[in-house]
């Protein structure tokens, strides 16, 4: 895996397990195991809302998320892992899933998952990507959030939108993990655009020091 040398602001760094915040003043360098964990809901056509459209890019579909997330991972050399909940629970029209999707924010629900990441000790750092439903996470991910411990880990976000950009992610997730250390510098590109962003992403982690 590629070096990474950040301050402790940043992304996701391995420390002895305690219940105490992180010391935001130390400075480390995040020597182990990076994995990127995304929540990718494609659809056909452009969801202007959800910012969950289809990227083609070779010929091969992605999410807009899941493809941000394939290019990190091949960037930094990490693993990668899929949130995901039961198939069909989400409409695939892009009006029905706006509505549904909202209403979840409302309700503060939280979908099962039906993947499961075993190993989360392995991994020091945490590239979390998302789209942005009405301007903040899809409940999936808050969902993951509530099932995993990223105490002592260093999370970088990156999300696909439609005019929310980051849509707030970096304190939602601060605010759900308050003992991880939270990018504050994430990655965010247009649902949309994510095909063409492999540039953008590569100078991004340069800054964040891949």
């Amino acid at each position: 895996m590629k070096r990474v040398c950040l301050i402790l602001f940043g992304a996701l760094a391995v420390f002895p397990a305690c219940d105490k915040p992180l010391d935001e003043n130390q400075e480390e360098g995040f020597n182990g195991k990076s994995i990127v964990v995304y929540f990718s809901n494609p659809l056909p056509g452009v969801d202007a809302v959800a910012g969950a459209s289809i990227t083609i890019k070779d010929g091969q579909k992605y999410g807009s998320v899941q493809y941000m997330a394939e290019v990190i991972k091949e960037e930094t050399e990490s693993d990668i892992h899929r949130i995901m909940v039961e198939e069909n629970h989400y409409p695939t029209v892009y009006r029905e899933l706006a509505d549904f999707a909202n209403a979840e924010k409302a309700d503060n629900a939280r979908p099962k998952l039906t993947s499961n990441l075993t190993n989360l000790d392995d991994y020091d750092l945490i590239f979390l990507g998302t789209p942005i439903w009405w301007y903040n996470l899809p409940m999936p991910v808050f969902s993951f959030l509530d099932q995993y411990d990223l105490s002592g880990k260093k999370v970088i976000p990156f999300t696909a939108h439609e005019g929310s950009d980051l849509g707030g992610a970096p304190a939602t997730i601060k605010a759900e993990e308050p003992h991880a250390a939270v990018e504050s510098n994430g990655f965010s590109a247009r649902g949309t655009q994510t095909s063409s962003q492999d540039d953008a992403i590569r100078s991004w982690l340069k800054e964040l020091g891949y």
